[in-house]
C-alpha cells in the first residue's frame, strides 16, 4: 500500500496541472485491491475542502464524487465506514465534511456529544451542539 497526498489525490481529481495530473491518473492506474493508494482521513478533509471553497464545486457534486472513490478496491480510506455515511448524509448541504467528521470520530471513541462554536453544525449534526 502507498499513501497519497492531497495534492496528488486533486490532480487526479481536477486536471488542472496537465503533468501533474497525468503522473496522478498513472499512479491511480497502477493500483490494485493488492497495492492500494492510502488515502488518510486528513487528505480527504482537506480534499474536499479545496473543491468546495477553493474550486467553487457543489457539496453535492463532491459528495458523489467522494463516494464514488469510496466504493473503488483501488483505494483505501483511513474511516471508511464512517466517510460512507458521511457522504450519504443529506445533512452535509448544510455543514462541512470536516464537522461531520470531527462529530462521527467523537461518537466512535464514545462522545456523548461534541461541543461547538459554530452555529450551523450545531443545527445540522445531531451530535453536535453549541458552547454558550
Amino acid at each position: 500500500m502507498i499513501g497519497m497526498d492531497t495534492n496528488v489525490l486533486l490532480r487526479f481529481l481536477l486536471a488542472d496541472d496537465l503533468v501533474q495530473h497525468r503522473l496522478a491518473v498513472e499512479f491511480v492506474q497502477g493500483r490494485t485491491p493488492a497495492d492500494p493508494a492510502f488515502v488518510s482521513i486528513v487528505v480527504l478533509v482537506e480534499t474536499v475542502w479545496v473543491l468546495q471553497r477553493v474550486k467553487g464545486f457543489d457539496a453535492k457534486l463532491v459528495a458523489d464524487a467522494m463516494s464514488a472513490l469510496l466504493a473503488t478496491d483501488d483505494f483505501v480510506f483511513e474511516e471508511h465506514d464512517v466517510l460512507v455515511g458521511i457522504f450519504a448524509d443529506a445533512a452535509l448541504q448544510h455543514a462541512d465534511v470536516a464537522d461531520h467528521v470531527i462529530a462521527q470520530l467523537g461518537r466512535r471513541r464514545g462522545c456523548d456529544h461534541t461541543v461547538t462554536f459554530d452555529r450551523q453544525a450545531a443545527r445540522h449534526i445531531p451530535s453536535m451542539s453549541l458552547l454558550a
